[in-house]
């Protein structure tokens, strides 16, 4: 994982692949396409990304899948 993402520490690796930071396929289920904003990490465990899911997509442009279920 260290050789995919050398600038990031293990497991807090931002979604950004499919040509755009990272050339790896990104994956999102579509319930989370719903949310008006979507966080993750900025590689690192301290630092954290929020932005306007509907850019976020355009961005990175994701296969959206159905793995997730509504909570509640």
């Amino acid at each position: 994982m260290e050789e995919l993402f050398p600038e990031c520490e293990l497991g807090a690796m931002p979604p950004f692949g499919n040509g755009t930071l990272f050339d790896m396929p990104v994956w999102v289920d579509g319930l989370l396409l719903a949310e008006e904003t979507i966080c993750f990490n900025a590689g690192t465990h301290r630092d954290v990304i929020q932005m306007a899911t509907e850019d976020w997509e355009q961005l990175v442009k994701p296969s959206v899948l159905a793995f997730a279920h509504a909570a509640g």
